[in-house]
Parts: C-alpha cells; sequence; structure tokens
C-alpha cells in the first residue's frame, strides 16, 4: 500500500483508474469550469470534438495549475507530448 500526503490542494487524476474515464474527466471539466466561470458546455464540447489524447489534453491545458494527471501508460503520454 502506498498512502502519499497531498499538500498540493490539486485534485490527483489517476489516468489509469476510474478517473480516467472519459466521462468523469468531461464531468470534472464541466464542474471546475463552472466553477471558474467558464462556459461548461463549450469546454465540453471541445474535449468531445477529437480522441481520449485530445480529452486529456484539453483538460491539462485549461485545469493544469489545479488538477494533476498520473499514468503509467508510456504510448498516452507520448500521444499527449506529440500533439503539442
Amino acid at each position: 500500500m502506498s498512502i502519499e500526503l497531498n499538500n498540493s490542494n490539486k485534485i490527483v487524476v489517476d489516468l489509469d483508474g476510474a478517473g480516467g474515464n472519459v466521462f468523469y474527466l468531461m464531468a470534472l471539466a464541466a464542474n471546475l469550469a463552472q466553477q471558474a466561470g467558464l462556459n461548461p458546455d463549450e469546454l465540453v464540447s471541445e474535449m468531445k470534438s477529437a480522441d481520449y489524447a485530445h480529452a486529456v489534453s484539453t483538460l491539462d491545458k485549461v485545469f493544469g495549475h489545479v488538477v494533476v494527471l498520473q499514468t503509467k501508460s508510456r504510448s498516452l503520454i507520448e500521444q499527449l507530448y506529440s500533439g503539442e
């Protein structure tokens, strides 16, 4: 077992677990957008406009300052960095 103290006040999402489900990511993005005064429908629409990597990348671009995305998948990381 590994338990870590999160002192950063950031939301940690394990993309390899249930939190990595694209519908969860879109719901999280919509909730954060609403809290930030952004249009949640526009953000979710952008996340839906392409593949999973695009949805993850969009969430990271908009909310990377409050959300930490974690994965063990090298292929996902490579997809995310190749799309920059």
